[in-house]
């Protein structure tokens, strides 16, 4: 997004098929994991996974899947299966156990003259799943790194709220939010009347209380 406002190379081309430069929004799949150790459930997940010979020493967790044979990542996926059942009869939260365990490579979404919709794929993903969350953003200029925590943290606000809004849903109040959150519902809004104009970040009147 830098090289859309200072002298830097541009990390990824614009496709040929945009309507323009603008036109790009730049993606990265980010998936999420949970360090159990960090949870009200620890001593629990250390018993599950003694159970299976595992241990959950920093040393293990951070072992790539390449480096575990497929019985082992079977007695993984269980110990995973037992923790999260556990966790969920006794109505623990694991929010702070989470953590950023992997990101995709750097990868598009577009729109072409005829306003459709385009998705590149990312040269590497970690995964064989869908990400846990999405960032998509404009070439917006990322300032500070501390504003642009912000914005991101903004932008997840955005994307929320359309799910609200795809839904027939008023958002809840800490998420009726202006700004961009997914392409696919700036679309909508912008060219369906049905849809209140969330995107615009001066349509305020979308924000005052009934």
């Amino acid at each position: 997004m830098l090289s859309y406002h200072e002298d830097v190379d541009r990390r990824i081309s614009v496709p040929s098929q945009a309507a323009g430069q603008d036109s790009v929004l730049y993606r990265q799949n980010v998936y999420l994991g949970v360090d159990p150790l960090e949870t009200d459930i620890a001593a629990d997940a250390t018993d599950i996974a003694s159970a299976y010979d595992l241990d959950l020493s920093d040393e293990t967790l951070t072992q790539s899947l390449d480096d575990l044979s497929a019985a082992a990542i079977e007695d993984w996926k269980s110990v995973t299966d037992e923790i999260a059942e556990r966790a969920t009869d006794r109505e623990i939260e694991l929010d702070s156990g989470m953590y950023i365990d992997a990101v995709s490579s750097l990868y598009a979404s577009y729109l072409d003259d005829h306003s459709e919709v385009t998705v590149t794929d990312p040269e590497t993903d970690p995964f064989d799943r869908d990400p846990d969350t999405l960032i998509e953003l404009p070439p917006i200029n990322p300032g500070p790194l501390a504003e642009f925590r912000e914005y991101l943290d903004h932008h997840l606000k955005c994307q929320i709220r359309d799910c609200f809004i795809g839904m027939g849903v008023e958002p809840p109040e800490q998420f009726r939010v202006l700004g961009n959150g997914r392409l696919k519902a700036t679309v909508a809004y912008t060219l369906l009347d049905m849809y209140p104009e969330y995107h615009d970040p001066n349509n305020q009147q979308l924000l005052e209380k009934d």
